[in-house]
């Protein structure tokens, strides 16, 4: 997985905060089904939502969104995906 950012930072809060375009790039090595992946970003969220920066709650209602645009992925597969400032 890569993290592109507009600006280098080491602070996570600003990478969350500060209202930049973001992308992040998933480059799959393994087979992995839908439903493994999908547990694995719900476990992700469960483990680092940062309850100061965002409701968590919200959190899993977008993860929620997500489910029925995942697939399986096979080994070579990619999904990105771009977040752009309102």
């Amino acid at each position: 997985a890569g993290l592109y950012v507009e600006s280098k930072t080491d602070n996570p809060e600003t990478v969350m905060t500060d209202g930049k375009i973001k992308r992040m790039e998933l480059h799959f090595l393994h087979d992995v089904s839908k439903k493994q992946l999908m547990d694995a970003w719900r476990e992700g969220f469960d483990k680092n939502c940062p309850a100061n920066l965002m409701d968590c709650n919200q959190a899993g209602a977008l993860l929620a969104k997500l489910d029925p645009l995942m697939t399986d992925m096979k080994v070579g597969d990619q999904m990105t995906f771009n977040l752009l400032p309102k």
